[in-house]
């Protein structure tokens, strides 16, 4: 009857200890992923104040050559 107490013991806190790595490996998984959406956040916020510069650098003159009456229109620009 002991023997199978201490089996059953070593079973459970090895598939705890099992689980516990999977916890950690997804975990860091998360964390790598988050900087990577992080990266991309940065990356679009840079292109947009790029756009944003491109667009005050705008004259009257460009406005009417290629008819930018709107913000929507921008995209015949570039």
């Amino acid at each position: 009857m002991e023997g199978t107490t201490v089996i059953f013991f070593i079973t459970v806190l090895l598939a705890l200890f099992i689980r516990f790595i999977f916890v950690l490996e997804s975990l860091k998984i998360k964390r790598s992923h988050q900087k990577i959406v992080k990266e991309y956040a940065l990356h679009l916020n840079t292109h947009h104040l790029k756009a944003k510069k491109r667009i005050a650098k705008l004259t009257v003159y460009d406005f009417q050559k290629y008819n930018l009456n709107d913000a929507l229109n921008i995209q015949n620009f570039e």
